[in-house]
């Protein structure tokens, strides 16, 4: 999802000074990957998916979302 989030960087954060970004690089980052998870795994679908937040529910459906789980 690195790569991905980078191209939102682009988008959400084009008017972001460089001074900024460092800041506030923590915030920035977190926006990036939440709205490229937004595209990675929409709500609709993904959640007809997951049946319960345990470690082994998601896992089960690691491999259709092709997206790590953290533990």
């Amino acid at each position: 999802m690195k790569k991905i989030s980078g191209y939102w960087h682009i988008l959400l954060h084009r008017h972001v000074r460089p001074k900024e970004l460092l800041v506030h690089v923590k915030l920035i980052e977190e926006q990036a990957m939440t709205f490229a998870g937004a595209f990675l795994m929409p709500e609709c679908s993904f959640g007809d998916d997951v049946y319960s937040l345990s470690s082994d529910a998601l896992l089960a459906i690691k491999g259709k979302w092709k997206v790590p789980v953290k533990e």
